[in-house]
């Protein structure tokens, strides 16, 4: 579904001041081909040492490119195209707007654009197998930001990322997941290259950066906007050290990375929960929710459907994440037991005219899981909104079922809304599957 992520989750952490301290380097239009040469050298050193980190040779040398906030907004642009377009773009704010998630005013391609501009590092393009480096940085920071690319890159050449993308269009939450393993992959690979290169570093300065940080931008915008691109670099991370939470003990065998490359995790809920995916023993996969639509009223047709996942609906039913500051971006919390027993879901719009109904179906691994879920759904706060097409919405759940359904309407009335929903029956079916050619673990080895 939110595909306008996507770009963003090729891009490395944020930043707002130059690492070593020093002024950063001036770009100078007369010296442009110089530091470009300087930028290649840089590039091809970290290369050799990426790829022996990561254990897998580059098949060709990948262009790294200098970048201007312009460029990476012709960036941003082109990969909304590669995504869907406009069109899918638009179906996904409608979306976010039913779900009461934004301000139905917003426009939140360009609101997401603008927050990320001013954090970006530097970000890789699939489609061109080049990355770009922000202007003004120190080479210490290019450095650390070039072992994350690079990963990117790497990767890249041996699974073709952007072609995955584009099959899994269709699910959100698979998309989401493969893009938790691409990041765990680039930031599993930068930190052991970072303690390897410790003693090049300008450590001090490293602290005071991290001290700079500004997260007020992201603290003031939708958690919508934010909040899941954080969750792809630590809880991917996390992922691939077959851990729920990272910690300073958390190490991660290089040779999982390709593991899961090549036998992608299936939802977010196994990003969440490791030993969902890693063990045989407690492998659990998602049900495919059907949507029966053959007897939808007269006028009504499906406008667009996906798959939201453990990770989106916590969007929905975690609490407010409060000020962001370094301490609270570590113990960040992206599930809890409202959404913690996930089995599947499914989320349709539909449209007559400019009206539109949301209907979306979740299923629960247990009925105790299906009423922490409602009742998070009952007790949420919603944010207020004075736009042109507010939401409503009322939420459907029978005592003992493990089903709950989330109607919800904009241009549209509560009677038409029950109507339609009435008339959607809903099924769910186990699918998907993980090839037993990876090497599971044992139970208490995946928390």
């Amino acid at each position: 579904m939110w595909n306008l992520l996507l770009p963003i989750a090729l891009l490395i952490f944020p930043y707002q001041r130059n690492l070593t301290g020093a002024e950063p380097r001036a770009q100078d239009p007369d010296a442009g081909a110089p530091q470009e040469l300087h930028l290649q050298s840089l590039a091809r050193d970290i290369e050799k040492q990426v790829a022996e980190i990561r254990g897998l040779a580059f098949k060709r040398p990948v262009e790294v490119h200098f970048a201007s906030k312009e460029t990476f907004f012709e960036y941003f642009k082109t990969m909304e195209q590669r995504m869907g377009g406009e069109e899918r773009a638009e179906c996904e704010r409608q979306l976010a707007v039913l779900l009461q998630l934004v301000p139905s005013g917003l426009d939140i391609g360009a609101a997401q654009q603008e927050l990320m501009a001013g954090q970006v590092g530097g970000f890789y393009d699939p489609g061109e197998e080049a990355f770009f480096v922000m202007e003004g940085l120190a080479d210490d920071l290019i450095r650390i930001i070039m072992a994350h690319e690079l990963t990117h890159a790497l990767d890249d050449q041996y699974y073709d990322l952007a072609a995955k993308d584009l099959e899994l269009l269709s699910n959100n939450d698979a998309l989401l997941a493969h893009h938790a393993v691409i990041e765990g992959s680039a930031q599993v690979v930068m930190g052991q290259w970072f303690i390897k290169n410790l003693g090049t570093l300008d450590r001090k300065a490293i602290m005071e950066f991290q001290k700079q940080v500004d997260l007020q931008a992201m603290s003031e915008a939708p958690r919508l906007l934010w909040k899941p691109i954080l969750a792809l670099y630590s809880q991917g991370q996390a992922f691939l050290s077959r851990t729920a939470k990272l910690s300073i003990f958390s190490k991660a065998d290089v040779a999982d990375l390709d593991r899961a490359l090549k036998n992608l995790p299936s939802s977010t809920e196994q990003i969440l929960h490791p030993k969902k995916y890693w063990s045989e023993k407690t492998l659990d996969l998602p049900h495919q929710v059907r949507q029966d639509l053959s007897q939808l009223p007269e006028g009504w047709s499906s406008f667009h459907t996906d798959v939201l996942g453990e990770l989106f609906l916590g969007l929905l039913s975690l609490p407010g994440d409060g000020a962001l500051n370094a301490g609270s971006m570590l113990i960040m919390q992206h599930t809890d037991a409202s959404t913690s027993g996930w089995g599947g879901d499914r989320a349709q719009i539909f449209a007559k005219g400019d009206a539109r109904v949301l209907v979306l179906d979740t299923f629960w691994d247990t009925a105790k899981d299906a009423g922490e879920f409602a009742a998070a759904l009952e007790g949420r706060e919603v944010p207020p909104d004075s736009g042109p097409k507010r939401a409503d919405s009322f939420i459907e759940h029978g005592k003992g079922t493990r089903w709950v359904r989330l109607v919800a309407w904009f241009s549209s009335s509560r009677k038409d809304a029950e109507e339609v929903a009435r008339l959607i029956p809903v099924s769910a079916d186990q699918f998907g599957k993980i090839s037993t050619s990876r090497i599971p673990v044992d139970d208490d080895s995946s928390k």
